[in-house]
């Protein structure tokens, strides 16, 4: 699917909705097909935009930790695909502004709408994502940024205790960008110095 079909679709859904401030979502489907898991081999595809308005949203986010996390499965990891039913779960019994999910090993993986980093000791922490969860787009921005400004990253395997052991800790996604977060659970963040250098750099080039 080209981008210049998507741009058109996105321009006409735009003027329909007659908004100043949205957001405007995505969908390609496979197509209609038999009824069952089957697909015929030239099965045409469906595009969806939908577009909705901008919410307000915290200027710093509260964390607990979800009671629901992910399942492992290397074969979905990084699909985003339209079966959200373990972040469903995961915000059923929401207790703050986001929670975060952790996986069968009890690793920290992401929140349930978007990507979780820590700082410490000048050190970018991020989960490494090769079994569950997502790698979204503003989490590629913030990898580079920090390379930027020189940084030390770290992708790999992230615990619950070395989270909460860290100086700083942000979340990002495509529509909040990058938000800091002021606790998770009983921990409070103070600190936000390079999450506000992070932050100055990536409104400038978003």
């Amino acid at each position: 699917m080209s981008e210049k079909v998507w741009l058109e679709d996105i321009s006409a859904a735009l003027r329909v909705a007659n908004m100043t401030n949205a957001v405007v979502k995505i969908i390609l489907s496979r197509g209609e097909s038999r009824r069952g898991y089957g697909f015929e081999e030239y099965i045409k595809p469906t595009r969806l935009v939908i577009v909705s308005m901008m919410l307000e949203v915290p200027s710093e986010y509260t964390l607990s930790i979800c009671h629901s996390g992910y399942a492992n499965n290397q074969l979905l990891s990084n699909i985003k695909h339209c079966n959200r039913l373990e972040q469903i779960l995961a915000r059923s019994d929401l207790s703050a502004d986001e929670c975060i999910m952790l996986d069968d090993n009890d690793c920290v993986i992401s929140v349930t709408q978007g990507n979780i980093f820590a700082i410490k000791h000048r050190v970018l922490l991020t989960p490494n994502l090769d079994k569950c969860g997502i790698a979204g787009t503003r989490r590629a921005m913030v990898l580079k940024i920090a390379g930027e400004l020189g940084l030390q990253v770290r992708i790999e395997p992230l615990i619950l205790q070395e989270l909460l052991e860290c100086d700083e800790v942000f979340i990002t996604n495509s529509v909040i960008g990058i938000k800091t977060v002021a606790s998770i659970g009983e921990k409070f963040f103070t600190q936000q110095i390079i999450t506000q250098k992070l932050i100055q750099i990536f409104k400038k080039i978003k």
